[in-house]
């Protein structure tokens, strides 16, 4: 979305609601994943895969401050399309090959029901949280 913008609003759109839902939809499965399969270093498990996040952070700066340079051939636009394009096959290969150690709820055995969604909010201290 950020190649095609024209305005300052489409800009902070993409940036800010886009970019804030992809990341969070990105990084809490990851991290919850890991929780399934290591027990003993659980938080060294985390911080490795936590870490990953500085490290791409680093890299792509590195290449999309290469690929918008005043001499460079690829421009603003496509170099957005181009980290895109790497974003989208990284994750490709990481949703591939992600997988809990648990089997489905529904196969599980001696596991109490799913609690009524309507039951939170009964609870003062949860609406509270909610709403700030």
């Amino acid at each position: 979305m950020l190649s095609i913008s024209k305005t300052y609003t489409h800009i902070f759109l993409s940036q800010g609601l886009c970019v804030g839902l992809g990341m969070g939809f990105m990084f809490l499965p990851g991290i919850g994943v890991i929780q399934h399969h290591f027990n003993k270093r659980r938080a060294l498990a985390t911080g490795v895969a936590a870490s990953g996040s500085g490290v791409g952070g680093i890299v792509f700066s590195i290449m999309l401050n290469n690929m918008f340079k005043p001499e460079s051939t690829i421009g603003f636009a496509n170099g957005c399309r181009i980290a895109a394009c790497v974003v989208a096959v990284v994750l490709l290969v990481a949703n591939l090959t992600m997988k809990t150690a648990l089997p489905p709820r529904r196969l599980r055995k001696d596991q109490p029901p799913l609690p009524n969604p309507l039951s939170f909010f009964k609870d003062i201290d949860f609406l509270f949280v909610m709403l700030g």
